[in-house]
């Protein structure tokens, strides 16, 4: 009896296929037939991506300089635009 391997892919691809089912531009099953993927793993991907979400953007108090108050006051780096979209002076 012959057994099949496992699909398995990389963390890129997961993310690619789960970010593009996130923007909900095209339906799971548009994106499972583009991708190859069965729609029940880009559900789960999907899912995890926005359960994983907030995570990224969490930092513990006293990390970059952030305290308890939380108003941030971080620094941008001279070459990058701010959030604004303007840049920070040298």
């Amino acid at each position: 009896m012959l057994s099949r391997m496992r699909k398995t892919y990389d963390a890129a691809f997961k993310a690619k296929v789960a970010f593009e089912a996130a923007k909900r531009e095209k339906t799971i099953a548009q994106i499972a037939s583009e991708f190859s993927v069965h729609p029940n793993q880009i559900r789960l991907w999907r899912n995890h991506l926005m359960d994983e979400l907030p995570e990224l953007f969490f930092q513990p108090p006293g990390a970059s300089g952030e305290g308890p108050g939380g108003a941030g006051g971080g620094t941008v780096p001279a070459d990058r635009p701010a959030q604004d979209g303007s840049r920070v002076a040298k």
